[in-house]
């Protein structure tokens, strides 16, 4: 909260961080107590007579994870648009506290480089069957 006002590169950058933080923590608090109360759903058949999931909680969590997606992409805008601020010169107007910048920096960027390396897993998975058999104990 201290360094609310110390970014005057991009104002936003310590508010994105406030407030991803409490979407993700909202947004992991539902999915637990979803898991733990053992919520239970309705289901409801359609003409077809398939049934369909009706849970006011899992469309909550849902509604929330693209909140958190749409406030993200905002936060990489607002990020990489000012990359390398002044960390020094408090008064000029492109400076912004290194802590702050810095480690919104690299929380999007190491959430990227999770993304990919998940994608080359699940592609040597797909491509390849027996990868994941190189992994496991015998």
């Amino acid at each position: 909260m201290q360094a609310v006002g110390h970014c005057s590169a991009e104002k936003l950058i310590p508010i994105w961080m406030i407030v991803g933080g409490l979407l993700g923590l909202v947004i992991d608090i539902m999915w637990t107590v979803n898991r733990i109360v053992d919520y239970r759903c309705t289901y409801l058949r359609d003409e077809d007579d398939n049934y369909i999931r009706s849970c006011k909680c899992f469309v909550l969590c849902i509604v929330w994870f693209f909140l958190a997606l749409g406030w993200f992409i905002a936060g990489n805008v607002w990020v990489y648009r000012i990359y390398a601020p002044q960390t020094s010169d408090v008064e000029s107007s492109l400076y912004c506290e290194a802590l702050v910048y810095y480690l919104a920096f690299w929380i999007i960027t190491v959430f990227y480089i999770c993304v990919c390396l998940t994608l080359i897993v699940c592609t040597f998975n797909c491509a390849y069957p027996g990868f994941t058999k190189c992994f496991s104990k015998k």
